[in-house]
């Protein structure tokens, strides 16, 4: 049987391109200035992405689309391991489970008490088309490679979650010149926080397609609830969402404590390597 050493080198020896801490953060570099290119190119203002069908399909959907597109091809080219799975089963604490209930009550919570009817039928397929975009490729970046970036980089399990939430944190501040303004600041925290639960949605099951699943049905929900559902379909979810983000945060100090002492590996959980302890001089050596 091939050692993890052994198994990790033959699977890095079909990589087209390692899998490092600078490709990933150049990965999300470019992936960003397509979307932006695409979107300012539209005349579209941010704020205005799910006022209209045609608003839905001039810049969100298409920037996406161009994305999704090419993150995919850039899938098929790396030859990348541990993409759409774990080679593992990961260990899920009490916590998280928690967490991952009050995020899918809140989806829920949202999805159900929309007014369906009152929305315009390309309207809604446009979003519908946006939430699948969405979760496909902001998932497949962060969650996919990324994240593989990062375990490639030889952090512990811990430490690769924690920057792949705050990468996905941080990949929404350009919101902030794009039209939300300060309160766009607030996004990336909450971003970040969501990024963390969303982990945990692909740890959970060891598939990436679950977190795509949620990603996508989760925004659709946040698109069209503010104008298309009651006030107190709005509050409730608010609440749900706020318990949510409590939990989120609190999982980053899970994962700082509890998982830095074992690193994913394409050969399976490998522990980290222990600090050598000095070693003390002997009463012959003074």
């Amino acid at each position: 049987m091939a050692s993890p050493e052994s198994a990790g080198a033959a699977s890095g020896a079909r990589y087209r391109i390692q899998p490092t801490v600078k490709v990933g953060i150049g990965l999300i570099v470019i992936y960003a200035i397509v979307l932006a290119v695409i979107q300012q190119t539209s005349g579209v203002e941010y704020d205005e992405f799910v006022d209209s069908a045609e608003n839905a399909w001039k810049a969100p959907v298409l920037s996406l689309g161009v994305g999704a597109v090419l993150l995919l091809a850039f899938m098929a080219w790396a030859r990348w391991d541990m993409i759409w799975r774990d080679p593992e089963r990961l260990p899920m604490p009490r916590m998280a489970w928690v967490l991952l209930g009050a995020f899918v009550a809140t989806m829920v919570v949202r999805l159900v008490g929309i007014r369906y009817g009152d929305i315009d039928r390309e309207l809604l397929l446009a979003v519908l088309c946006l939430g699948v975009l969405v979760g496909l490729t902001e998932e497949l970046l962060f969650r996919g490679f990324f994240l593989r970036c990062m375990r490639g980089a030889g952090l512990s399990e811990g430490m690769a979650a924690v920057w792949t939430a705050l990468a996905f944190g941080l990949f929404h501040l350009p919101n902030v010149f794009l039209g939300t303004g300060v309160s766009g600041l607030g996004q990336v925290v909450l971003a970040g926080l969501s990024g963390a639960a969303l982990y945990f949605f692909r740890r959970a099951f060891g598939l990436i397609v679950v977190a795509m699943v949620v990603h996508g049905l989760f925004d659709v929900g946040t698109f069209l609830e503010p104008d298309y559902a009651p006030d107190s379909i709005g509050n409730t979810a608010f609440v749900l969402n706020f318990i949510a983000y409590v939990l989120a945060a609190g999982s980053f100090f899970y994962l700082i404590r509890n998982n830095r002492n074992f690193k994913v590996t394409p050969a399976g959980i490998v522990p980290m390597p222990e600090q050598q302890p000095r070693a003390e001089p002997s009463p012959e050596q003074g």
